[in-house]
């Protein structure tokens, strides 16, 4: 098990995202505290085994509307 503090993969949200435009979305089969730093590099967090399908697809929803999001605003300060 990794140490309690431990991000063993690019932190996307807070600035190894190039352009803004990565969404990501953790699926563990872990249960992870809303509070757990490790949930920080992620925009959204599934957990396994998924039970309830409406929640899959909320979830994929907001993230494709996020990516959309960053995608113009990174369009934009490229125009600017």
């Amino acid at each position: 098990m990794w140490p309690p503090f431990y991000v063993p993969y690019p932190n996307y949200r807070t600035g190894n995202n190039p352009g803004g435009q990565v969404t990501t979305i953790l699926i563990t089969g872990w249960e992870l505290e809303d509070e757990d730093p490790r949930l920080s590099a992620f925009d959204f967090y599934l957990q396994k085994p998924f039970e309830d399908v409406g929640e899959v697809k909320t979830t994929l929803q907001k993230a494709m509307d996020l990516h959309r999001k960053r995608s113009d605003q990174s369009t934009a300060q490229d125009v600017a």
